[in-house]
């Protein structure tokens, strides 16, 4: 990732499990969540990864399959299609790790 750069920091909310909802999930901002909340989804700043891609290039960021290759942003999204920075946010807070620690 480029410097000072956390992956965590692109995210403008979160979608956590929620039994009581119809949806099943609930929609939520980094502030609120809780604890014991489970995260299943989440919504990225694409202006911000753009802007970020812009200065840094695409080359930028490399993302590691379980397989252990390397591939960029749509790259990934390609292969797997899903949004690379979303699937690294979602399990890097659902570890605790890089960002506010519960």
């Amino acid at each position: 990732m480029p410097p000072k750069v956390n992956v965590l920091k692109l995210i403008k909310s979160w979608d956590v499990l929620d039994a009581e909802t119809d949806e099943g999930f609930r929609t939520v901002k980094t502030l609120e969540l809780k604890a014991d909340d489970v995260i299943v989804g989440c919504e990225p700043n694409n202006n911000s990864i753009r802007k970020i891609l812009a200065t840094y290039g695409n080359d930028a960021f490399r993302f590691i399959s379980a397989a252990g290759q390397k591939l960029g942003p749509e790259a990934w999204s390609k292969q797997y299609g899903t949004n690379p920075f979303a699937v690294l946010a979602i399990m890097r807070k659902n570890q605790g790790t890089g960002g506010v620690h519960f």
